[in-house]
């Protein structure tokens, strides 16, 4: 018993093969195909880090405007698929050989790299603090909030204090942070938007 390898290599040339997979219907999954030469797939590279970036989370791709007139999987019954699973890319050059594609808009990526790092300023400034509980922050650069979290049992004398605190601390070290929100049920949760990290509105 044995097996050998063959080389594959492509008819297609020197062309993008763009594929999607969603999903219609709890797992019930859909796909579709595009191809473009190397003029049409540049012109929509911003596009498609938009999809993956803004549009790749739960139940977000039923709302994705499209712009560019991209090929994403319909149900004939309830429209576009809700949820965008896969998006992969492989260029085949102008010998038949295959590359994988990753994507990526440097507007973009710094953006994120950018937000990332002010949400690490935040933990580290609060950890440098002594206080006498112990925050977690998180973020998500897809509503562009930064939140800070304190499980309920270390502060269930004092929530209020608790969450005043985090807020003052954290607006007067960073002005640019400012709270929108505060939970408090299994865990104390206070959530800042941040200015220059505004969430684009879809145009009408």
């Amino acid at each position: 018993m044995g097996y050998t390898l063959s080389e594959k290599v492509s008819n297609m040339r020197d062309t993008f093969v763009v594929r999607i997979k969603a999903d219609s219907n709890d797992a019930d999954y859909m796909y579709s195909t595009m191809r473009f030469g190397k003029f049409e797939f540049e012109a929509r590279i911003r596009e498609l880090v938009n999809l993956q970036v803004n549009y790749g989370g739960s139940h977000e791709l039923e709302n994705y405007p499209n712009p560019m007139d991209l090929n994403i999987p319909y149900n004939g019954w309830d429209g576009n698929c809700h949820t965008l699973e896969e998006l992969t890319i492989e260029y085949i050059d102008e010998n038949g050989k295959v590359f994988d594609v990753e994507i990526f808009d440097d507007t973009v990526k710094n953006k994120l790299e950018e937000f990332d790092a002010l949400a690490d300023r935040v933990e580290e400034f609060l950890d440098s603090q002594d206080l006498d509980y112990t925050p977690s922050v998180g973020y998500c650069d897809e509503d562009w909030v930064i939140w800070v979290s304190v499980e309920a049992y270390e502060v269930v004398d004092d929530t209020r204090g608790c969450f005043e605190e985090i807020i003052s601390l954290v607006e007067g070290e960073f002005p640019e942070m400012t709270e929108v929100d505060v939970e408090c049920h299994e865990m104390v949760m206070v959530t800042f938007k941040v200015d220059g990290f505004e969430v684009e509105e879809d145009d009408e």
